[in-house]
Protein backbone atom coordinates (compact mmCIF):
# COMPACT_ATOMS: atom_id res chain seq x y z
CA UNK A 1 0.00 0.00 0.00
CA UNK A 2 3.13 1.95 0.37
CA UNK A 3 5.01 1.93 -2.53
CA UNK A 4 1.75 2.09 -4.47
CA UNK A 5 1.02 5.77 -2.62
CA UNK A 6 4.67 6.79 -2.98
CA UNK A 7 4.72 5.73 -7.03
CA UNK A 8 1.27 7.82 -6.86
CA UNK A 9 2.89 10.91 -5.44
CA UNK A 10 6.12 10.48 -7.45
CA UNK A 11 3.59 10.48 -10.83
CA UNK A 12 1.83 13.64 -9.65
CA UNK A 13 5.43 15.23 -9.01
CA UNK A 14 6.52 14.71 -12.11
CA UNK A 15 3.60 15.89 -13.69
CA UNK A 16 3.25 18.81 -11.88
CA UNK A 17 6.73 19.39 -12.84
CA UNK A 18 5.58 19.08 -16.53
CA UNK A 19 2.93 21.39 -16.19
CA UNK A 20 5.15 23.78 -14.46
CA UNK A 21 7.09 23.47 -17.75
CA UNK A 22 4.69 23.82 -20.02
CA UNK A 23 2.37 26.38 -17.85
CA UNK A 24 0.96 29.68 -20.06
CA UNK A 25 0.25 31.16 -16.71
CA UNK A 26 3.56 31.17 -15.88
CA UNK A 27 3.20 30.03 -11.80
CA UNK A 28 6.70 29.94 -11.14
CA UNK A 29 6.01 33.89 -11.37
CA UNK A 30 2.31 33.32 -9.71
CA UNK A 31 0.28 36.60 -10.54
CA UNK A 32 -2.32 34.62 -9.12
CA UNK A 33 -0.43 34.07 -5.68
CA UNK A 34 -1.53 30.23 -5.75
CA UNK A 35 0.06 28.00 -2.37
CA UNK A 36 1.44 25.11 -3.54
CA UNK A 37 -1.55 23.36 -3.02
CA UNK A 38 -3.73 25.23 -4.79
CA UNK A 39 -1.03 25.04 -7.67
CA UNK A 40 -0.92 21.28 -7.75
CA UNK A 41 -4.67 20.61 -7.58
CA UNK A 42 -5.20 23.10 -10.15
CA UNK A 43 -2.46 21.35 -12.44
CA UNK A 44 -4.20 17.73 -11.83
CA UNK A 45 -7.42 19.45 -12.46
CA UNK A 46 -6.12 20.75 -15.72
CA UNK A 47 -4.39 17.26 -16.39
CA UNK A 48 -7.90 15.81 -16.33
CA UNK A 49 -11.28 17.87 -16.13
CA UNK A 50 -13.35 14.94 -14.99
CA UNK A 51 -11.02 14.53 -11.92
CA UNK A 52 -13.01 13.42 -8.81
CA UNK A 53 -12.39 14.64 -5.00
CA UNK A 54 -11.41 11.14 -4.53
CA UNK A 55 -9.33 11.11 -6.82
CA UNK A 56 -7.55 14.30 -6.01
CA UNK A 57 -7.01 13.31 -2.56
CA UNK A 58 -5.17 9.74 -4.33
CA UNK A 59 -3.20 11.97 -6.77
CA UNK A 60 -1.78 14.75 -3.80
CA UNK A 61 -2.23 12.89 -0.94
CA UNK A 62 -3.25 15.72 0.57
CA UNK A 63 -6.53 15.05 3.18
CA UNK A 64 -10.39 15.56 2.07
CA UNK A 65 -10.72 18.88 4.16
CA UNK A 66 -7.52 20.25 2.84
CA UNK A 67 -8.94 19.54 -1.20
CA UNK A 68 -11.70 21.22 -0.11
CA UNK A 69 -10.65 24.28 1.23
CA UNK A 70 -8.28 24.60 -2.08
CA UNK A 71 -10.61 24.03 -4.60
CA UNK A 72 -13.32 26.68 -2.28
CA UNK A 73 -10.33 28.79 -2.63
CA UNK A 74 -9.73 28.37 -6.49
CA UNK A 75 -13.96 29.12 -7.19
CA UNK A 76 -13.90 32.08 -4.63
CA UNK A 77 -11.38 33.64 -6.61
CA UNK A 78 -12.58 32.49 -10.19
CA UNK A 79 -10.09 30.26 -11.15
CA UNK A 80 -12.25 27.40 -11.32
CA UNK A 81 -15.91 26.14 -11.46
CA UNK A 82 -17.71 23.21 -11.36
CA UNK A 83 -19.99 22.29 -14.28
CA UNK A 84 -23.09 19.49 -13.81
CA UNK A 85 -23.79 16.89 -11.30
CA UNK A 86 -21.49 15.28 -8.63
CA UNK A 87 -21.40 12.27 -10.21
CA UNK A 88 -20.94 13.05 -13.93
CA UNK A 89 -19.84 16.94 -13.77
CA UNK A 90 -16.75 18.14 -14.81
CA UNK A 91 -13.97 21.30 -14.18
CA UNK A 92 -14.23 24.27 -15.95
CA UNK A 93 -10.86 26.34 -16.03
CA UNK A 94 -11.79 30.21 -15.78
CA UNK A 95 -8.32 31.68 -15.72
Amino acid sequence: MLKHHIANLEKTITEYNHSIENDTLNLKNDTLNLSEKETLILNLIKADNHITITDLINKSGFSRPTITRAISSLKERNIIDRAGAKKNGHWIIIE
